[in-house]
C-alpha cells in the first residue's frame, strides 16, 4: 500500500511541526525517537514489531545524504505503550528488522496520551462485497487525503456483504480524515458502515 501523492487544496492537517510541541516529561511522554533502522525498513515492518499498545502515529524518515540508516517519530496513544516498547527495545532480547537491532529514546518533541481513546488508526468498512476493494476506497480518500497504509484486510461476510480493515500510518489527519470523508459522500450513505477497529498493535 503505497504514499499517496498530495492533491492541491488538501485540507490535510498530519505531521505538525517540531515548533508546535512542547517539552514533555519522560514519565508522561508517549512519544519515541527510534534509529539505527536499516534504509530498506518500511511503516509496515515497525508496525510488525509492535504489541504493547496502540499507536497513535508513525513517521518513517528515510536515510538521507550522510547517514547510512533510517529513523522513525513513533507516538502511542497511551505512554505504557512507549514505556513497553522502550523497554522491550533496550531489553536483551532487543527488537530486530531486517537483522538490525534498533535503537529507541524518548522522543524531544514528546505528546501526551490522546484525549480520545475511542479513535484509531485502523478503520473498518462493511458493505456490498462487490464494492468492497482497495482500489474503491483509496481512489475516493486521494482526493483530498495524504495517507500512508501499513496494511489491508477483506473478509468476505453472510449475505453478500465483505468488510475491510485499513490501517493507517496515523489517527490524525489519515484515519480520521478517511472516515470523515466516507461518512460525507451522500452516494455511500446506508450502503456502508464506517467505524474504528482495534488497532493490531495493542494486545489488550
Amino acid at each position: 500500500m503505497g504514499y499517496v501523492e498530495p492533491r492541491e487544496g488538501s485540507k490535510y492537517q498530519g505531521h505538525k511541526s517540531k515548533e508546535d510541541r512542547t517539552f514533555i516529561p519522560d514519565s508522561l511522554n508517549c512519544g519515541l525517537w527510534l534509529s539505527c533502522l536499516d534504509p530498506a525498513t518500511t511503516i509496515t515492518e515497525i508496525f510488525d514489531a509492535i504489541r504493547t499498545g496502540a499507536v497513535a502515529s508513525l513517521n518513517l524518515t528515510p536515510a538521507q545524504k550522510g547517514y547510512a540508516t533510517a529513523a522513525a517519530s513513533l507516538y502511542f496513544m497511551k505512554h505504557s505503550g512507549a514505556e513497553l516498547f522502550l523497554a522491550q527495545v533496550n531489553s536483551p532480547r532487543g527488537v530486530w528488522i531486517h537483522g538490525v537491532r534498533i535503537k529507541a529514546i524518548y522522543n524531544k518533541h514528546g505528546a501526551l496520551q490522546q484525549s480520545d481513546l475511542s479513535r484509531s488508526r485502523v478503520l473498518r468498512i462493511q458493505g456490498p462485497a462487490q464494492e468492497m476493494t482497495s482500489e474503491l476506497w483509496q481512489k475516493l480518500w486521494s482526493n483530498s487525503v495524504i495517507f500512508q497504509l501499513s496494511h489491508v484486510e477483506r473478509n468476505q461476510m453472510n449475505g453478500g456483504q465483505a468488510e475491510m480493515y485499513f490501517a493507517f500510518a496515523r489517527i490524525d489527519g489519515q484515519a480520521c480524515s478517511a472516515k470523515m470523508l466516507t461518512e460525507r459522500q451522500a452516494e455511500l450513505i446506508g450502503l456502508f458502515q464506517c467505524e474504528y477497529a482495534k488497532d493490531p498493535c495493542d494486545p489488550w
